[in-house]
């Protein structure tokens, strides 16, 4: 990771706290994946099911953020990536461990078992998703050089602000 990047996100967190972070991330990533498809075919959602769904392509997310050694994965989490996987959709977990040397893993969810605790050393992006992790990661970067300032002075809602003139749909507030 970008070391002013990792540097922005450390002061989002410090000021935002954990959770609220964790929603920001969410947010930043979402207005990532709106630089790759159209946003029109994004939908974010900060209060119920998958964080991310993306109707074309099909992609469901569920986004993690961490400073720990390892990510929380609650059962509803893993019933609605899998409930999406039966709708043909590439479910995805995408955690983010707030660490100078760490970047986007996007895990398959065909390859957790259940719910629980992962540990951050033993996740990895797929082969079939490190080029789309690759792209992400330097897209979320620049995004968070962009608007960081913004976030910091204006707070979450200049981002649900942002996503919304995007053309993303928006839920959760």
């Amino acid at each position: 990771m970008d070391t002013d990047v990792y540097y922005k996100l450390q002061q989002m967190k410090q000021k935002y706290g954990e959770s609220r972070f964790g929603q920001i991330c969410q947010n930043l990533l979402a207005l990532t994946l709106s630089e790759i498809f159209k946003p029109q075919n994004i939908e974010v959602r900060n209060v119920e099911g998958v964080d991310i769904v993306i109707e074309d392509p099909k992609y469901a997310i569920e986004v993690k953020t961490t400073s720990k050694s390892a990510v929380n994965f609650a059962e509803k989490d893993f019933k609605g990536l899998k409930d999406y996987k039966n709708r043909r959709y590439e479910s995805l977990l995408a955690v983010l461990k707030l660490d100078m040397h760490k970047e986007w893993m996007f895990i398959n969810a065909e390859r957790l078992r259940h719910s629980g605790s992962y540990s951050i050393g033993r996740l990895y992006t797929d082969d079939k998703h490190k080029d789309f992790a690759s792209q992400v990661q330097k897209c979320f970067e620049d995004i968070v050089k962009k608007y960081s300032e913004r976030i910091l002075s204006e707070g979450e809602r200049f981002l649900i602000e942002l996503l919304k003139e995007k053309g993303l749909k928006y839920s959760g507030e």
